[in-house]
């Protein structure tokens, strides 16, 4: 069983939005609960950079975050952004479309 785990009262006294970090947890539990799954990304023949699939991480930032009923809850990525292959004109990388191409982090991600 996945188990994830917020420290709301840290968040509250660090000025963080609990529900934020919340959000961000379960949305990566949800898709990789297992913390097993990375993606590849060959800049060279000898060479490249491994991501881990966090669904979060690259606009985790309650300024990126957004409002469901009144409670903010954190932005997060669909698979295009862990790919540079195969993208037309108009990807939508993550759900709020403030993410403009594939690996791009936000400020604070």
């Amino acid at each position: 069983m996945p188990l994830g785990k917020i420290f709301a009262k840290s968040d509250i006294q660090a000025g963080s939005e609990w529900s934020v970090t919340a959000s961000h947890e379960l949305l990566e539990m949800l898709e990789n609960h297992d913390i097993n799954l990375t993606v590849f990304r060959e800049s060279s023949h000898t060479g490249g950079v491994i991501y881990a699939y966090e669904v979060c991480d690259a606009c985790e930032a309650d300024g990126q975050g957004y409002k469901i009923d009144g409670v903010l809850v954190s932005d997060f990525v669909y698979p295009a952004w862990f790919e540079d292959f195969r993208h037309p004109k108009g990807t939508q990388y993550d759900h709020i479309k403030r993410i403009k191409k594939h690996f791009e982090l936000l400020a604070d991600g």
